[in-house]
């Protein structure tokens, strides 16, 4: 099933299938979206496979921060986070960059921007995340990039860790301020998350 959503003056396309990785493309008109999505679905309907679009130095951004989200992020344990991450870098001004004018100058103001509102160790988490997807992009996607930009950029120093413990009343508060909360199951995973030490990456095994 394709979807359409238009950026300014050109026209996005997600076209999913059941059992294939998503595929996604722009076009200048609406006219010549439509004729790719009838030959890529008619191509599928006859059994000749997922057709992917190939990318170009007109490709944005954006396209290939999906493409990851759906056919390499969504493998990794991470991939909660990182699905909001790839989303929010897809809509900034950054992921309407197409390869051709994407630079290591443009990632470095990106970094300084997101410096002025996050902290010092989400930008390195997002930079990081940026990297892998160029490079997977270069190496498996046919990207027309002689190198990984981001490699060009300098990354902020990582934060330095919390150690904070709850003071006398703050576990009530903390509990109480749950329960007049939308989801009635927030303050039992609380509990046991502080009852057993657990830790954030370790929610999906229980």
């Amino acid at each position: 099933m394709a979807s359409y959503r238009k950026r300014g003056s050109v026209w996005h396309v997600q076209i999913r299938r059941k059992g294939h990785p998503s595929l996604t493309k722009t076009f200048i008109s609406k006219a010549d979206a439509d004729r790719w999505v009838r030959r890529i679905e008619r191509g599928i309907d006859l059994g000749e496979g997922f057709i992917h679009a190939g990318v170009t130095q007109a490709t944005l951004l954006c396209e290939l921060l999906e493409r990851y989200r759906d056919t390499v992020s969504i493998h990794k344990l991470s991939h909660d986070v990182e699905k909001w991450r790839l989303n929010a870098m897809s809509r900034h001004w950054l992921g309407k960059c197409s390869l051709e004018r994407l630079s290591s100058e443009i990632i470095s103001k990106y970094r300084n921007e997101r410096m002025d509102m996050v902290c010092g160790a989400s930008v390195l988490m997002e930079l990081n995340l940026l990297r892998h997807c160029l490079k997977i992009a270069i190496n498996e996607w046919g990207a027309a990039l002689s190198i990984n930009l981001v490699d060009g950029v300098r990354f902020p120093s990582p934060s330095k860790p919390r150690k904070r413990r709850l003071e006398a009343g703050e576990f009530d508060f903390l509990i109480q301020g749950c329960k007049l909360g939308r989801s009635p199951l927030l303050a039992p995973v609380i509990i046991i998350a502080i009852e057993t030490g657990m830790r954030r990456g370790e929610r999906r095994k229980w």
